[in-house]
């Protein structure tokens, strides 16, 4: 759905750029009219001169004008559309990129959650041995009830790990469903996989070159540009406005003859427009425009701090992650090297299987 949006929001920025252009160029209005009106008796021409008090008017028209743009105020509305449609473009992308993380992020913590329900019923089925080995040395005397207690207590934490991995699976497929727009039950069937073997690392250009490429930067760089080219428009507005109109029609009183070369009308002649006293409206638009540039600037400057702080806290991250690797390793050794011992000591007879049973819980918890 933010895609949607985002992609609605870059067709309205295209627009603007149609009617930036279309304000440009040459306009040309058409006019016709037809009225009935009376003329008064007590006019500045009484109607008892002329001989009649209502009489019918025709007007057939074409109006041309062109606005010579001097001081580049229509250009810089186009360059500033322009800027906008490309901020919006980046948007869609930002949405587009977040919206891939978040599918991505949500599917491998679904196939993670499955990787510790598989864990935690190989614990379960190897506590549930222990299980049964107390059962037996209890009855025979060997052993107290508090070591049954125990295994029942170890299975129950082990049945509530389960429930609630399962419960995470169940709401990571929600997440997705609401990502792509559907409901969770038009989502196909997931099916659990081998995590894949990653060896995490930064690329040798992680620096402020590549964080700028990042498209939330560029859209508040674009954002910016746009902002100048405002200001361009809102100063271009202190300037005199030169402009050249003409216009052609036919002009009657007598519909009958509205049509005839007597008929014709023309005029045509330039424009000049010059700014005096607006009240204060250009000053304001132009402290508007500036402070709009000021607050773009500002947001772009958060923008690049933003995505430099997560780029290291990325790379922090992963050292982190590649340190805690290393000695997760050797702890998973270490209980390699027990779950070697008790199984040597096991068939040696010297202890039960359950020493060879923990010593499994504890290397299946380790690769957990």
């Amino acid at each position: 759905p933010d895609l949607a949006v985002a992609q609605a929001r870059f067709k309205e920025a295209e627009q603007a750029i149609d009617v930036a252009r279309a304000n440009a160029g040459v306009s040309i209005d058409g006019n016709v009219q037809v009225q009935r009106e009376r003329l008064s008796e007590h006019g500045l021409i009484p109607s008892k001169f002329l001989g009649f008090n209502w009489y019918n008017q025709g007007d057939v028209g074409a109006q041309f004008k062109y606005d010579f743009d001097f001081w580049g105020s229509h250009r810089a509305e186009i360059a500033a559309s322009v800027s906008r449609t490309r901020a919006a473009s980046a948007e869609r992308e930002t949405a587009a990129t977040m919206l891939t993380a978040a599918v991505a992020d949500s599917y491998f913590n679904w196939q993670l959650d499955m990787a510790h329900i598989g864990f935690s019923n190989e614990s379960m089925a190897l506590e549930q041995k222990i299980r049964s080995i107390a059962d037996a040395s209890v009855k025979h005397g060997l052993d107290t009830e508090d070591i049954l207690q125990q295994a029942d207590a170890e299975i129950a934490a082990m049945r509530e790990d389960i429930a609630t991995y399962t419960w995470a699976a169940q709401m990571r497929r929600a997440a997705i469903a609401a990502l792509i727009g559907i409901s969770p039950s038009e989502l196909p069937e997931f099916h659990a996989r081998p995590l894949p073997a990653f060896v995490g690392a930064l690329p040798a250009s992680a620096g402020l070159d590549l964080v700028a490429r990042r498209p939330d930067v560029q859209a508040s760089r674009w954002r910016v540009e746009a902002a100048v080219r405002d200001i361009d428009v809102a100063r271009a507005a202190f300037y005199p406005d030169v402009s050249i109109s003409a216009m052609v029609g036919l002009s009657s009183i007598d519909l009958g003859k509205l049509f005839q070369a007597g008929s014709r009308v023309f005029d045509a002649g330039p424009a000049l427009h010059l700014p005096i006293f607006e009240g204060g409206r250009l000053e304001a638009r132009y402290g508007s425009s500036q402070a709009a540039l000021d607050a773009a600037i500002a947001d772009y400057n958060k923008a690049v701090i933003e995505a430099a702080h997560d780029a290291a806290n990325q790379a922090l991250t992963l050292a982190q992650i590649n340190a805690r690797r290393t000695e997760r390793a050797g702890q998973i050794a270490a209980a390699q090297r027990l779950y070697q011992s008790s199984l040597s000591r096991g068939k040696r007879g010297l202890t039960d299987a359950r020493a060879e049973y923990n010593a499994s819980i504890e290397l299946i918890r380790q690769h957990d």
